[in-house]
């Protein structure tokens, strides 16, 4: 890369402009502009260069991963939502660069579909098998047995009947 620094005096203030121009041919020079004084042209482009890498992370973290979007007032809350925001983009983006080549948002969009949070009702239906296989274990019946007791009695499906739950604004 070809440097070239002028030290400017504007308006008072001493400014650095340091032009960069990759060594490929037809490339445009480019400028930054520095009030650090002692500052090398080489070492301004690596700070810019990595604060450049965080202004893209954040920019993708709000984009896909909703960077800022929580809604609860608790502070721990916000906490641990940027915490792990942060976490899952450093997973994504090390298994970007170990396994694929793509973008952060297609990765993510990736994992997001092969990892759907269950709903209410599949982890309640969950949590039901568990105990029916605990109690076929105690009764040393069949799992399918103790379904089909399940299903056959009467004062079990009426608690399953969507017409047992009666919600009211006191529930």
């Amino acid at each position: 890369m070809y440097t070239v620094t002028l030290n400017v005096d504007f308006k008072g203030n001493d400014l650095k402009l340091n032009l960069y121009k990759p060594r490929k041919r037809g490339s445009k020079w480019q400028v930054l502009i520095s009030t650090h004084g002692s500052l090398s042209a080489i070492k301004a482009y690596e700070i810019y260069k990595n604060r450049w890498a965080i202004e893209v992370a954040f920019k993708e973290m709000k984009q896909h991963m909703k960077l800022g979007k929580c809604q609860s007032r608790d502070f721990d809350a916000q906490i641990a939502y940027q915490t792990t925001s942060f976490m899952l983009y450093n997973y994504l983006s090390t298994f970007k660069n170990i396994n694929c080549h793509q973008s952060i948002g297609l990765l993510f969009k990736d994992v997001k579909q092969s990892n759907i949070m269950p709903t209410v009702m599949q982890k309640f239906w969950l949590i039901v098998n568990d105990i029916a296989k605990k109690i076929s274990r105690i009764f040393d019946i069949e799992l399918d047995g103790i379904l089909k007791i399940f299903m056959n009695n009467e004062d079990v499906t009426k608690i399953f009947n969507p017409d047992y739950f009666k919600l009211t604004t006191e529930t």
